[in-house]
């Protein structure tokens, strides 16, 4: 809540209502209120079917909305397409992509708290230890949408943020998870894709960048995305993916992504021609 708090009247971030206290198994805990967003997360409009202008808004949109976090010293910490809600708009890429979910939220390591709490003294002082910094050792997140230090156990920054939001790109602009799941299910799949983050380095970004390259989507937007999921964190940028996806919502592209990979086809003259217009 705490958290929560700060990004009052943010825009792009869903905002809270309140909250309550309710017990259960003997614990009490804190109950989160928080306003109705109509629309879908960007996961089930991809299940769907979702135009290309679409997934480029609201992949625009949350990159808009991590770029304010910077400034009150907060990381979101689990950025995956489950947790991007999206209401179309009348013509497609007019639509409003909102940041949701900021359950696992943290404060950087030396960033204090502003304001003045709703919460009581004894309870501001409980969830403001609680919302400090990512414990060393402890991976929290979404399998397939770790930064390769959050699965290290390393303490987050907001390149953490930009990392999940490449990853996000990748799955939103070709309906194909960048880090598809293992033939096993369960723990072993996590693990797996655990695995495969915290090895990552400059071939593993190359392979990804790669695989983009297979869906003829604009050199820019790819580059962008590359330097989103950068082996080294300080090397992140996230503007211009922002911009990229922006430019590409704002096209007359009429293509629609599933979240199937077979069915994704770009029709390359068509796209050519919009982005030149």
């Amino acid at each position: 809540y705490r958290v929560m708090e700060e990004l009052q009247g943010v825009p792009g971030i869903v905002q809270p209502k309140g909250y309550d206290f309710v017990k259960s198994g003997g614990y009490l805990g804190m109950l989160l209120k928080m306003n109705y967003l109509p629309g879908k997360t960007l996961n089930e409009w991809l299940d769907e079917g979702l135009p290309l202008r679409d997934a480029a808004k609201a992949t625009a949109d949350t990159a808009t909305a991590l770029g304010s976090l910077p400034l009150y010293g907060i990381v979101h910490g689990d950025v995956k397409p489950g947790n991007v809600m999206y209401q179309p708009g009348e013509t497609p890429g007019h639509g409003k992509g909102t940041l949701i979910d900021f359950g696992l939220a943290k404060k950087e390591i030396g960033q204090p708290f502003a304001g003045i709490s709703l919460l009581s003294p004894d309870l501001c002082r409980l969830f403001t230890r609680e919302c400090v910094g990512q414990r060393l050792g402890i991976a929290g997140g979404t399998p397939g949408y770790f930064s390769p230090e959050q699965v290290r156990g390393e303490y987050l920054t907001y390149s953490s943020d930009i990392f999940g939001l490449g990853l996000l790109s990748f799955t939103a602009f070709t309906g194909a998870e960048a880090l598809p799941p293992f033939d096993h299910a369960g723990q072993v799949n996590a693990l797996h894709r655990m695995f495969q983050l915290g090895m990552y380095n400059e071939k593993s970004k190359r392979e990804l960048v790669a695989r983009l390259s297979n869906y003829s989507l604009p050199s820019d937007l790819v580059k962008a995305i590359e330097l989103a999921i950068d082996e080294v964190p300080q090397r992140r940028q996230l503007e211009p993916l922002q911009r990229e996806a922006q430019k590409l919502a704002d096209t007359s592209i009429d293509t629609v992504i599933w979240s199937e990979p077979e069915a994704f086809c770009f029709q390359t003259t068509r796209l050519i021609e919009a982005l030149s217009n």
